[in-house]
């Protein structure tokens, strides 16, 4: 915990950082099975109707999944051979 410049409040802050350079797979949320940071197993790169990019494909459940990416982060996946491209 530590004091609020502006006053005597005080807040928690996050010291936990996560390694955002090491990109191993991409994950998404599994509506089916209420799960959050879930693994694609097949994943297609497409690109939005407004320029977006956007991960396509299954999890190990065979669950179809979704999920936005940045531009850099589409990009290195398609690079490192991660997902393929579909646009």
């Amino acid at each position: 915990m530590r004091s609020h410049p502006t006053g005597g409040r005080t807040m928690q802050i996050n010291t936990k950082t996560k390694n955002k350079t090491n990109m191993e797979n991409l994950t998404a949320y599994d509506l089916k099975r209420k799960e959050k940071n879930v693994p694609f197993t097949e994943c297609t790169i497409v690109k939005t109707s407004r320029g977006g990019y956007m991960a396509k494909g299954v999890n190990a459940y065979g669950n179809k999944m979704n999920a936005m990416l940045s531009e850099a982060k589409a990009l290195e996946a398609i690079e490192k051979g991660i997902a393929t491209k579909g646009y």
